[in-house]
C-alpha cells in the first residue's frame, strides 16, 4: 500500500508537465530577466557627469607639524602643513564620495619647489603634505569633476 501512495505524487507531477515534454523553467526565467536589475555603467556616480550648479570647493590648511607652527592659512617656513580639498554643497555640507568620486587632480601653480616641497598625502588624495622651505606664495590648484579650486597661500619666517 505505501508503495501505491509514493507513485501517485509521481504521476501527478508528470501529468504538469507541458505539451512536448520540455520544462516550464525558459519563460520563468525570462519573466525574472526582465525585472532583474542589471549593472548599468551610465549609471554609475563616478562617471564624467558634472556636479550640479551651485557645488563649489574649499581649500585649505587643517594643521602644520613642527615647532611653534601656527594654526590657520598662513604656513610658517619649517613646518609641514597638511592641505586638503573639499568639495561641497551649497549648504555648506561636504559632497559624499559615492556623488564625486575618488579622484581628484592636484596642479603646484606656483611657488612648489621653491617656497614648499607638496607631495601626496598617503591617507587621502583629497590631502597635500606641504614642507615649508622659504617665505613666499604657494599657488595649489585641485579640480574635482567640473569643480576647480585655485588656493593662494602666504609662507612666513
Amino acid at each position: 500500500m505505501k508503495r501505491l501512495l509514493f507513485l501517485v505524487p509521481v504521476v501527478i507531477l508528470v501529468a504538469c508537465t507541458p505539451p512536448g515534454g520540455g520544462d516550464n523553467n525558459t519563460n520563468t526565467i525570462n519573466i525574472f530577466q526582465g525585472t532583474t536589475p542589471s549593472p548599468n555603467p551610465s549609471s554609475s556616480p563616478f562617471t564624467g557627469a558634472p556636479l550640479p550648479a551651485g557645488y563649489y570647493m574649499i581649500m585649505r590648511i587643517f594643521g602644520q607639524d613642527g615647532p611653534n607652527c601656527p594654526n590657520g592659512q598662513t604656513l610658517k617656513v619649517g613646518c609641514l602643513a597638511h592641505v586638503t580639498a573639499t568639495p561641497k554643497r551649497p549648504d555648506g555640507t561636504d559632497v559624499p564620495s559615492t556623488e564625486h568620486g575618488p579622484d581628484i587632480t592636484w596642479e603646484y601653480v606656483s611657488g612648489n619647489g621653491t617656497v614648499a616641497d607638496c607631495i601626496a598625502d598617503p591617507a587621502s588624495a583629497f590631502n597635500r603634505l606641504c614642507q615649508v622651505k622659504a617665505p613666499g606664495t604657494l599657488i595649489l590648484k585641485a579640480t574635482v569633476k567640473n569643480l576647480v579650486k585655485q588656493q593662494e597661500f602666504l609662507a612666513t619666517n
